[in-house]
């Protein structure tokens, strides 16, 4: 779900595209887009308002279609909007490094970072070029490294959840990482070898890690963390989404 800057809701789907609610609008539209008709079958998994009235559509298997809506539905009730495609290129070393993108997040510094199966790309806003991290250091052993989810915490670090190895932290300078890896010997006290499906940062600074098999706690600075159980719960059950009441 995102809000954009004019108050409507967008509404990502895992096999319908994308949805669009209006206040004063009874339910909401599907989002279309001509010369893309096969979006209303697209995976839709994050959705992000670069700037006022562009949006990016970050999808599994069609990278990211960046949206500029128009003012109001048309004649059938369908919101209609201009779109071009951002797309992984083979040997474009600027481009998106896979179209499987998880996650979009803005820094502080205004950067933007998306979360794919090659790694990161960072895209700076002023410029059109996007740069592909492939590795992360820190991830002994790993050329290409599955980003699944991003966080900025409050003290500046960067959060970057993986799909099988883990939760990388980079300080507010990126020149330090702290690696929470998998260990299947500690289930209590590190994280399973699964994909890691949201963070949120909590009241006191620590950051929670909902993934396929369980949900953890970790200390603000990256330096451990603990699983969390959950009343009528199996401790290794999947948790999809996290949301910080009052954010």
């Amino acid at each position: 779900l995102h809000e954009d800057s004019t108050g409507r809701v967008w509404m990502g789907t895992a096999a319908h595209g994308a949805f669009v609610w209006s206040a004063g609008v009874p339910a909401a539209r599907a989002l279309q887009l001509p010369g893309l008709p096969e979006l209303g079958d697209l995976s839709v998994s994050h959705i992000h308002e670069l700037r006022p009235g562009v949006l990016w559509l970050a999808t599994l298997g069609r990278g990211v279609v960046v949206v500029e809506p128009g003012p109001a539905p048309g004649v059938d009730g369908a919101l209609q909007a201009r779109w071009q495609p951002l797309r992984h290129r083979p040997g474009w070393p600027l481009g998106l490094g896979d179209d499987t993108v998880r996650a979009i997040l803005r820094d502080r510094s205004g950067l933007v970072w998306l979360a794919t199966d090659s790694g990161v790309n960072i895209h700076d806003a002023t410029q059109t070029a996007l740069r592909t991290v492939l590795g992360l250091p820190g991830v002994t052993g790993a050329e290409r490294v599955e980003i699944s989810a991003i966080l900025q915490a409050g003290d500046g670090r960067l959060w970057l959840g993986t799909q099988k190895q883990g939760v990388a932290v980079l300080d507010a300078a990126g020149g330090k990482t702290t690696h929470l890896r998998p260990d299947r010997q500690r289930p209590d006290s590190s994280l399973p070898e699964d994909i890691v499906l949201a963070l949120v940062e909590g009241l006191q600074g620590e950051v929670w890690i909902a993934t396929k098999r369980g949900l953890y706690r970790a200390r603000a600075d990256g330096s451990g963390l603990q699983r969390v159980t959950l009343a009528g719960r199996h401790p290794s059950a999947a948790i999809w989404a996290l949301l910080r009441q009052g954010m």
